[in-house]
C-alpha cells in the first residue's frame, strides 16, 4: 500500500506539475493579450485626446469669434443708440414746436409743452398713483381740458 501511495503521490505531483506549466503558459498568453489591449487603449485614448485638442482648440476660435462679434454688437448698439438721441433730438426742435399750433388748429387748447411731466392717476381705488414719463427725451403736452370741440374725423 506504501508503494500504491507513493505512485499515486507521484502521479498527482506529475499533474500538478503539468498543470503548474499548462496555468503558466496561459498566464502568460492573457498576459500578451492583455499587454495587447492595454496598447490598444492607450493608442485609442491618444487618439481621442488629439481629438479633444482638436475640438478644444476649434472652441477656442469660436469663443474668439463670438468675442469678436460680441464686441461689434455693442458698437453697433452704441451707434443704434446715439442715431436714436439724434432722431429724438430732431423732433424735439423741429417737431414740438410746431405741435401746439397744429393741436389748437384742429380743436385742443393746449397750455404748454414740457418734459418729466407727472399724472396723477385718481381712478384706482382713490389712490393718487404717480404715473411718470418713462422716456426724458420726449416731450409731453401739457393739456389744460379747455378745449371748445372735439374735430370731427
Amino acid at each position: 500500500m506504501s508503494e500504491l501511495n507513493a505512485e499515486s503521490v507521484l502521479a498527482s505531483i506529475v499533474e500538478l506539475r503539468e498543470s503548474i506549466v499548462e496555468s503558466r503558459k496561459e498566464t502568460a498568453e492573457l498576459r500578451t493579450s492583455l499587454d495587447k489591449s492595454n496598447a490598444e487603449l492607450r493608442a485609442s485614448i491618444a487618439e481621442q485626446g488629439k481629438r479633444l485638442d482638436a475640438v478644444c482648440e476649434r472652441l477656442d476660435e469660436q469663443g474668439k469669434r463670438m468675442d469678436k462679434v460680441l464686441d461689434e454688437l455693442r458698437v453697433n448698439n452704441h451707434r443704434v443708440g446715439e442715431l436714436t438721441n439724434k432722431v429724438g433730438r430732431i423732433v424735439e426742435k423741429v417737431v414740438v414746436p410746431n405741435i401746439v399750433d397744429k393741436f389748437n388748429e384742429k380743436g385742443f387748447k393746449f397750455d404748454a409743452v414740457s418734459t418729466n411731466v407727472e399724472f396723477l392717476n385718481e381712478k384706482k381705488s382713490g389712490n393718487r398713483n404717480v404715473l411718470r414719463n418713462c422716456s426724458r427725451r420726449w416731450p409731453l403736452l401739457s393739456y389744460s381740458f379747455k378745449y371748445s370741440r372735439l374735430p370731427r374725423i
